[in-house]
């Protein structure tokens, strides 16, 4: 494989680091190899055009942007525009995977590669601004108030306070995506996330399982290192009794679950059937609002409880140093501006 052809590295979940691409621009998923040249995700829409014009010291020129060859590693599922990426004709795509199951429809499968030549430096700097513009785009639509608190801002508090060392189990639907939009993956965080068909099944049993698993390694420290559960309302509800320990059981001593609770199915807002035009019975449908007390929840279970109404508040649950071995925070996000925000993100 010759490297000298403008290259783009899509790494999904189960990617692994390939020997020979270290220094290929990537759009990695949360559950992937932190990348060296890493692009942010919605800079697949950047790469998806043929070029674009730009002025710079007075001059316009046009820089070549679409990749001539994919390559794509493991199994990437979360964003529909680096999928399109991998359907356009135009786009050689070498699909790699340690398994007989590869993503997209690749037109070469392996299970490594040999490469020759390097990234040019031009290309590196295409990556590198269109990874920049897609990080700012982010960060400027959490700073602007009329979104409100989403999940999204939950997702942006959790990755910025997490510190190497930290262990983080990421939920199925928005909230793993909402981690990639923010930067994940980070080097030195171990990061989980159940996908596939499973769902959103048994997601707090996986959270209260890697926190066990993670003090084991570490039995001569007064108190292991954190793990840090983020996941939606729904997702929670749905494996709430992963809670339940019964005495005698062994007890996670520094598990923080993190619930974006938006009251019902967020990640629906974003879709087709969130379109005003169609909301006649989405509520019922796709919605499905469940007010339930999550405090009384943990109350009944025996874990600490604490309630974010902003952003602020959530920052600071998340760097209390005197939490609970099991704490669940509530961050009372809304999704009536979800489906605004998207939009923006995309545009």
């Amino acid at each position: 494989m010759d490297l000298d052809r403008d290259t783009l590295v899509i790494a999904g979940d189960e990617a692994w680091e390939v020997p020979g691409l270290e220094h290929v621009p990537t759009i990695a998923e949360p559950t992937a190899p932190t990348p060296f040249h890493q692009v942010h995700p919605l800079a697949a829409r950047f790469f998806a055009q043929s070029a674009v014009s730009v002025s710079h010291d007075g001059g316009d020129f046009s820089a070549s942007t679409k990749p001539q060859q994919v390559i794509v590693v493991g199994h990437p599922t979360l964003h529909r525009e680096v999928m399109a990426l991998l359907a356009d004709p135009e786009i050689t795509v070498i699909g790699l995977s340690r398994t007989e199951t590869f993503t997209a429809q690749p037109q070469v499968r392996a299970s490594r590669v040999k490469v020759v030549g390097q990234p040019s430096d031009t290309w590196l700097k295409i990556c590198e601004a269109a990874g920049e513009v897609g990080a700012q785009t982010v960060r400027d639509a959490l700073a602007d108030a009329q979104y409100g608190f989403t999940g999204l801002h939950v997702a942006a508090a959790v990755g910025d306070t997490l510190a190497v060392g930290d262990t983080l189990v990421l939920g199925a639907s928005n909230p793993v995506r909402d981690a990639s939009l923010v930067g994940l993956p980070f080097d030195g965080v171990s990061t989980l996330s159940a996908r596939g068909a499973a769902g959103i099944d048994g997601t707090v049993s996986q959270a209260v399982g890697v926190a066990l698993a993670t003090q084991a390694l570490h039995p001569d420290e007064v108190r292991a290192p954190r793990t840090v559960a983020l996941m939606g309302d729904v997702t929670f509800l749905h494996d709430v009794g992963g809670l339940l320990m019964g005495p005698g059981q062994r007890r996670p001593s520094n598990l923080t679950i993190v619930v974006a609770n938006d009251n019902g199915g967020g990640i629906f807002e974003t879709l087709e059937v969130g379109a005003p035009e169609v909301r006649d019975n989405f509520e019922e449908a796709f919605g499905t609002p469940h007010d339930v007390d999550l405090e009384a929840i943990a109350q009944a279970y025996g874990v600490d409880y604490v309630r974010a109404e902003s952003l602020a508040e959530l920052i600071d649950a998340l760097i209390d140093d005197e939490l609970a071995p099991i704490t669940l925070i509530e961050a009372r996000t809304t999704r009536e501006m979800r489906r605004a925000l998207a939009e923006r993100l995309r545009a």
